[in-house]
């Protein structure tokens, strides 16, 4: 029984591992999603009920073993919900020095976060500077008037600005901006360009190279069921944090608030910006000049994550969403059949062509760009105005 326990709390890690891996731009974040209840005398304001949650969460970190966990009755569910609190660096918990001189208060005013306070102060670990935040809800409990909900340390830029885009997705005018932009790029479609000719070149290569198109799109989405199911596999607290790490992502990059703030063109602006920098760019262009392999690596890994978290949301609502999915995963699976594309023009016709090859990679982007664009008008539209209409707001 021991033997099958160390077995399944090694999986859970490996998985935890590989998830937390990924999000890079959330590697010096923690969250705590599960409530923290902290006794306290009637008299005891939010700030010390704050400091409290911190200790907690300070001391889970410092104390942190996954050997054991074996000992428990159910290892991966409670792996999973000590790293949804303190994350998969501990010791960047542990290690924060925390200025609880400089408190600050401020109310949540999101949807469906109405009555939180939310408690912050000043915090660093090494040239890392952020603050620690802590969530607190009022309870109708005299005797422990709040409830400590989410901890974590958000790294702020000198700007005190926890985003991680550039400062110009700050303008009231970005919104206008991209819609400005859709217009050039939907005109571009209407008469001779130099856009719409490399939209042609890049058709051309996917016809050029249909089999190798259609075998990738298989395994991409085939990646993102294998997710699917293994979410379904795993323990409800894991699905959770999945969850967690996801939403802690969109937030990070903005798309959170100007959701809550129901605004539909700052919303589609950053989420289209980000998927076609990061996603599309970064990490599948670039992996893919070296040869293509890197690129299939990075996107069968990215599809895994992202299908666990939809193994805890199967509900009506998840059918809105279905064309964003198709719609964006097939953005990644053009470039990175690019990368498929360079390697077997290189194959086939030496290094003599690989001015060819880079060339085939190089004009999935635009039509990458035309797919996201699409992708992220719609993404918005659909959760800001669509799903309201539909089920409620």
């Amino acid at each position: 029984m021991k033997t099958r326990k160390r077995k399944l709390v090694y999986a859970t890690l490996l998985l935890l591992a590989l998830i937390f891996g990924l999000n890079t731009a959330l590697a010096q974040e923690s969250a705590v999603t599960a409530p923290v209840a902290v006794t306290a005398p009637p008299a005891v304001t939010a700030q010390s009920v704050a400091k409290t949650a911190i200790s907690e969460w300070q001391e889970l970190a410092k104390g942190f073993e996954p050997r054991n966990y074996l000992e428990g009755d159910d290892p991966a569910t409670e792996l999973c919900q000590d790293f949804a609190v303190i994350g998969t660096t501990p010791q960047l918990v542990e290690g924060l020095n925390i200025n609880f001189e400089d408190p600050r208060e401020e109310l949540f005013d999101g949807e469906g976060t109405e009555g939180i306070t939310k408690v912050s102060f000043p915090a660093n670990v090494g040239d890392t500077t952020g603050q620690v935040e802590v969530a607190l809800r009022p309870t109708d409990d005299s005797a422990a008037p709040w409830e400590a909900g989410r901890v974590r340390f958000e790294v702020m830029d000198s700007n005190n600005n926890s985003s991680i885009l550039p400062s110009i997705f700050d303008s009231p005018y970005i919104g206008w901006i991209f819609v400005i932009f859709s217009l050039v790029l939907l005109a571009s479609f209407f008469r001779a360009n130099f856009f719409r000719n490399w939209l042609y070149l890049g058709w051309q290569a996917i016809l050029e190279h249909k089999r190798l198109v259609i075998v990738t799109s298989v395994l991409i989405y085939g990646f993102f069921a294998l997710g699917l199911m293994t979410g379904l596999a795993l323990p409800q607290a894991c699905i959770d944090m999945s969850i967690e790490i996801v939403g802690e992502s969109l937030n990070t990059i903005g798309i959170v608030e100007h959701l809550q703030n129901g605004d539909v063109l700052k919303t589609a602006a950053v989420t289209a910006s980000w998927n076609f920098s990061m996603g599309a760019f970064s990490t599948t262009f670039i992996p893919a000049l070296i040869f293509g392999i890197p690129a299939y690596l990075v996107n069968m890994a990215r599809m895994f994550i992202l299908g666990i978290p939809f193994a805890g949301v199967f509900e009506p609502q998840l059918i809105l969403h279905l064309p964003t999915l198709i719609i964006e995963i097939m953005a990644y699976i053009l470039v990175t059949a690019g990368g498929g594309m360079l390697l077997v023009t290189l194959v086939k016709k030496g290094f003599k062509a690989l001015p060819e090859a880079v060339r085939k990679l190089w004009l999935m982007l635009p039509v990458a760009l035309v797919l996201l664009v699409i992708g992220a008008w719609y993404e918005s539209f659909s959760l800001i105005a669509l799903r309201p209409l539909l089920f409620g707001p």
